[in-house]
C-alpha cells in the first residue's frame, strides 16, 4: 500500500475539520484525519489556552518522505490555522474572543454603495471620531480583509491622475499597503456581502495574544502498532482578546 501523507483539511464538510472545546476536557478517539481542538479559557484579561492537532502516519512516511520534519509542519501549521481562524471569529465561550466578536457598532462605518467598496469607504476607516487618534500615531496600526477582498483595492484608483493606491511591497517578506498602512490577510474575515464587515483597521498591538511556553510535538508508536501507524500530537496554550475597542474600526458593506 502506498504511504499515507498527512493532510490538513481546513476546508469543506469534513466532519472532524475543526472543534473548539475547553482546555482540560478529554478529547476523542484520534481519526486518520487530522484533527484540532482549540480550548480558551477566560474573561476579560487573557487566561490559560490550548490548540491541539494530531495525526496517524504509516511507518513507511518517516523513511520515505522525511516524516519526522514532515509531521511536525503539517501539525504546526494546523494548529497555527485554527488559533488564526479563533483570533478571528472566537465566541469567548471556551474560546478566544475573536477581533469580530460583538464588535462595537459606533466602531463601525458603512461602506456608501451596496454589495461593494469605494475608495473612499477605506480611507474613512483610516481617521475619524471612530478611532482614537493616539493608536493612530502608534505604527502598528493596518488593515486585516479576506484574500477575495484584496482584488477590488488593488483597482481602487485616485480621481485625478488615475494612479494605483495600492501599494506593492518592496520587500520580500513586508506586507503590501494602502493609503501608507500595511494590508494583512485572513480567510477567515468576512467577503464583500451585504450586511458584512469586510474590512478591518486598528491597532493591532492592541488585540492581545497570549501563547503560554512554546509548542509541543509528541509522537506515539504505541497507539497506532496495530495499523503500522505512528500518532503524532502538537499541544499548545493560547488566547486573544481586543483590549481596547477604540483601537479599531470595521466597514460595514452597505445592504
Amino acid at each position: 500500500d502506498a504511504a499515507r501523507v498527512p493532510l490538513i483539511y481546513d476546508h469543506g464538510p469534513h466532519p472532524g475539520e475543526r472543534r473548539v472545546v475547553v482546555e482540560h476536557v478529554q478529547q476523542p478517539k484520534v481519526s486518520a484525519e487530522l484533527d484540532a481542538c482549540l480550548p480558551v479559557v477566560g474573561a476579560r484579561a487573557p487566561a490559560p489556552a490550548a490548540a491541539l492537532a494530531r495525526d496517524e502516519v504509516g511507518l513507511a512516511v518517516l523513511g520515505g518522505l522525511g516524516g519526522l520534519h514532515l509531521c511536525g509542519d503539517a501539525v504546526g501549521e494546523r494548529v497555527g490555522r485554527v488559533a488564526a481562524q479563533a483570533f478571528v471569529n472566537g465566541t469567548g465561550v471556551g474560546q478566544p474572543k475573536g477581533i469580530a466578536l460583538n464588535f462595537p457598532a459606533g466602531q463601525l462605518v458603512t461602506s456608501t454603495a451596496s454589495g461593494a467598496i469605494a475608495a473612499d469607504d477605506v480611507l474613512s476607516l483610516t481617521g475619524g471620531a471612530a478611532i482614537d487618534a493616539a493608536y493612530l500615531a502608534g505604527g502598528s496600526c493596518g488593515f486585516l480583509m479576506h484574500p477575495s477582498t484584496l482584488m477590488p483595492l488593488r483597482k481602487l484608483k485616485t480621481t485625478g491622475s488615475g494612479e494605483y493606491l495600492f501599494q506593492p511591497n518592496a520587500q520580500a517578506g513586508e506586507p503590501e499597503k494602502l493609503f501608507g498602512f500595511p494590508v494583512y490577510l485572513s480567510s477567515d474575515v468576512d467577503e464583500i456581502a451585504a450586511g458584512k464587515t469586510a474590512v478591518y483597521f486598528g491597532d493591532w498591538s492592541r488585540y492581545l495574544i497570549r501563547q503560554a511556553q512554546g509548542i509541543q510535538l509528541r509522537r506515539s508508536e504505541e497507539y497506532g502498532w496495530s495499523r503500522l501507524s505512528v500518532a503524532w500530537m502538537a499541544w499548545a496554550r493560547m488566547d486573544g482578546l481586543r483590549a481596547d475597542d477604540r483601537a479599531f474600526v470595521g466597514l460595514k458593506i452597505k445592504p
